[in-house]
């Protein structure tokens, strides 16, 4: 008998990633949340210097809370950092080439022509810095695949080689040229990483 085919984008009606359990996690989530709003939208309104409604003619606000908060983002993100990517073993032994390849990758896609994870770092910070302490992102990577293909994997001696004679005992037996090793890869036809902000809620 075969086995059932199991959709990994639907949750289970069992278990602790059931889909019942999710609907509790978010519903206790939102309940949280509406306690501590009303004092992180006051932590809001002095970041931007909004006046209140019982505020004096003549009361001035100053915006000092929006220029601690500037200037601490600058601190504490100026720049994307360089992503370092090293060999774990046991299981990354013989995937050094792909590592070096990876690593790359993975910072062109964190750079200004990918996510721009700088941006995404600096729109975040607010939410930690003045509303709630917290902050949320999702940074997700999405390829479409057609099938498989060939692809080079290494290097190994021709195993079809046969060596002429050898004429000169003296000189060393030919060795065998090298040959590709190939093996089946995706064959990826689009590709993109995206970000999704996710803003803890404002006043």
């Amino acid at each position: 008998m075969p086995e059932p085919v199991i959709d990994p984008n639907v949750l289970p009606l069992t278990g602790a990633n059931a889909l019942e359990k999710w609907k509790n996690r978010i519903t206790a989530s939102r309940e949280e949340t509406d306690k501590h709003k009303p004092d992180w939208d006051k932590n809001q309104e002095r970041y931007l210097a909004k006046t209140k409604q019982s505020a004096a003619k003549d009361e001035v606000i100053v915006p000092k809370d929006y220029a601690n908060t500037e200037q601490k983002k600058g601190q504490l993100f100026f720049q994307t950092p360089y992503i370092q990517a090293l060999p774990l073993e046991p299981k990354a032994v013989g995937m050094e080439d792909a590592i070096s390849v990876m690593e790359p990758v993975i910072n062109h896609y964190l750079g200004p022509d990918g996510v721009n994870a700088k941006a995404m770092v600096d729109e975040v910070l607010v939410d930690a810095l003045v509303s709630s302490g917290i902050f949320a992102t999702k940074i997700a990577y999405e390829s479409v695949q057609d099938g498989t293909k060939p692809v080079q994997v290494g290097q190994q001696p021709d195993p079809n080689f046969v060596p002429p004679p050898v004429m000169d005992p003296m000189q060393p037996p030919p060795q065998a040229p090298m040959v590709p090793v190939m093996a089946d890869a995706p064959n990826i036809v689009s590709r993109r990483a995206r970000l999704t902000l996710t803003p803890i809620e404002r006043a």
